[in-house]
């Protein structure tokens, strides 16, 4: 695996708050992204290979976007 986040959790209840700790995880042999660190009930999308730090500014609140009857978008 490389440095690059190649997908991000996109389930909104993994969004409410961003924490510290452990947020990268292991998807299909890339780093996954997940705000709030949950070990389970991903939903995950492809970022294209990003940098931490554009993941975690896309993923700030005011970047995302929810759509009635699907997950978060970024915007």
């Amino acid at each position: 695996m490389d440095d690059h986040i190649e997908f991000w959790c996109a389930v909104p209840e993994h969004h409410l708050t961003m924490v510290a700790g452990s947020r990268l995880q292991s998807h299909d042999g890339s780093w996954a992204y997940c705000p709030i660190g949950a070990p389970v009930g991903h939903r995950w999308l492809p970022t294209g290979g990003m940098q931490m730090a554009e993941v975690e500014a896309a993923l700030r609140p005011s970047r995302l976007t929810r759509h009635p009857g699907r997950a978060l978008r970024l915007n």
